[in-house]
């Protein structure tokens, strides 16, 4: 779903005879987890491991500079927001205008199959 949707809106550019993730760096993208360690489905990371993972998250974003940010998991962003500044709030599912400031990056949370009919107008914004 996250590689149809990145190539549907013309986000990414593929080649038909790569795979997704081998065009990443191609279109100046990149992934990575708030922690570094494989879990099952549902087991969440510790507040620690958020607080560890925080610093290394926003090191890449400074060091990156990255125009969008995308969470494809909206507990972590509200984590990260939670445990890295203090706040208290609940992001939205498309971009979050008003966080754009903690990161000097646009904010986007990808709904999951779930939640995707509920939100596809946020793609346009």
């Amino acid at each position: 779903m996250f590689w149809n949707k990145l190539r549907e809106y013309k986000i990414m550019k593929f080649s038909l005879t790569d795979f997704e993730d081998e065009n990443l760096l191609r279109n100046k993208f990149g992934l990575t987890d708030i922690v570094k360690i494989p879990r099952n489905y549902n087991d969440e990371p510790t507040a620690d491991e958020y607080c560890s993972g925080i610093s290394r998250i926003l090191n890449l974003i400074q060091q990156h500079e990255p125009k969008i940010l995308v969470f494809v998991y909206k507990k972590v962003l509200d984590n990260i927001l939670k445990f890295g500044f203090g706040l208290n709030v609940k992001s939205q599912y498309g971009f979050n205008h008003e966080l754009e400031k903690y990161f000097n990056s646009k904010v986007f949370v990808f709904p999951m199959p779930v939640h995707l009919v509920q939100s596809q107008k946020h793609y346009r914004q």
